[in-house]
């Protein structure tokens, strides 16, 4: 059985209570690139006036930045791992 946000939903669906989290996992095939995003999903949060945020690695630069991007999909960050007794 699968956990409530465990699951990739449309971008659409992003409701405002959504876009009120400190980030999400978003994907997007554009950000797809062999080398440094294999997958196109990044970490990345919604801002009213610039839209969706996106955590991208700038190859040129060798550094983490934020840009704005158009994901078609987001997913809620999963539950770090209960800590070992």
């Amino acid at each position: 059985m699968s956990q409530v946000g465990q699951n990739w939903e449309t971008i659409d669906t992003a409701h405002q209570g959504i876009k009120n989290l400190p980030a999400v996992l978003l994907y997007s095939p554009e950000l797809v690139n062999p080398d440094f995003i294999p997958d196109g999903i990044v970490e990345g949060y919604h801002q009213d006036e610039e839209g969706w945020i996106g955590a991208v690695w700038c190859g040129n630069c060798d550094v983490w930045h934020t840009k704005q991007i158009n994901p078609t999909h987001w997913m809620r960050k999963p539950q770090p791992p209960a800590a070992a007794c």
